[in-house]
């Protein structure tokens, strides 16, 4: 039988901070997967939630999730070591916080080499959850994050901006160059230049730094 989290006292500080971003879960017990949903869902987050890596990846390329909260023993088609390096390679810097189902010191040091933002053991303490939730939420310079912050019309060219353009802009602001972009979101080098420079045309920033600033004072 799985262990269950206590979400009977949930974190207070998490309820406005990063309200609405989207928390995918993949843990192969379906029963984990809908106690950490509810208990994201009553801090004010968006979930989603998977019993396979597969299923996580087809989810992502709908709709990107802002971090992630991924069990080391899932499996098909990666193992969660495997995913991890893989959500953190083609991801742009997704937060992601690894679940253990029984302690294993080499997988801890592994997935925290790796770039996780937090290793929990199973039983899985809440507020620590929602804790190293909000961490990787905030270890991630989010500009689809900034963006939805501001009212539409604020500043001109961000209601402006396709969902391909955000992509890319996304990946300029978390330091990926424009060849590592093209890559990841499996399109030409070709068209980030276009995409890149559209966008920053619609913001009125001219380089990396100047759109980073605009960021970061969203």
């Amino acid at each position: 039988m799985a262990h269950m989290p206590d979400i009977s006292a949930p974190a207070p500080f998490s309820r406005t901070a990063f309200r609405d971003r989207l928390i995918s879960i993949v843990d192969r017990d379906l029963t984990t997967c809908e106690t950490l949903s509810l208990l994201f869902r009553l801090e004010g987050y968006q979930t989603n939630f998977f019993t396979d890596t597969a299923g996580f990846y087809a989810g992502a390329n709908r709709q990107a999730p802002n971090a992630a909260v991924l069990n080391a023993n899932v499996s098909e088609p990666y193992d969660g070591l495997e995913a991890l390096r893989r959500i953190k390679s083609s991801h742009f810097g997704l937060g992601v916080v690894i679940i253990e189902d029984r302690a294993d010191v080499s997988v801890t040091v592994e997935a925290m080499r790796e770039g996780a933002t937090d290793v929990l053991l199973k039983p899985i303490d809440s507020e620590r959850l929602l804790a190293s939730v909000s961490k990787a939420l905030g270890s991630r310079l989010d500009l689809e994050g900034a963006l939805g912050r501001r009212a539409v019309g604020t500043t001109a060219g961000f209601d402006r901006l396709t969902a391909r353009e955000t992509q890319v802009l996304q990946g300029v602001v978390n330091g990926k160059t424009n060849k590592e972009i093209a890559l990841l979101l499996d399109i030409s080098y070709r068209t980030v230049e276009v995409h890149r420079a559209s966008a920053m045309l619609k913001l009125g920033v001219h380089n990396a730094a100047s759109l980073i600033r605009l960021v970061l004072t969203s």
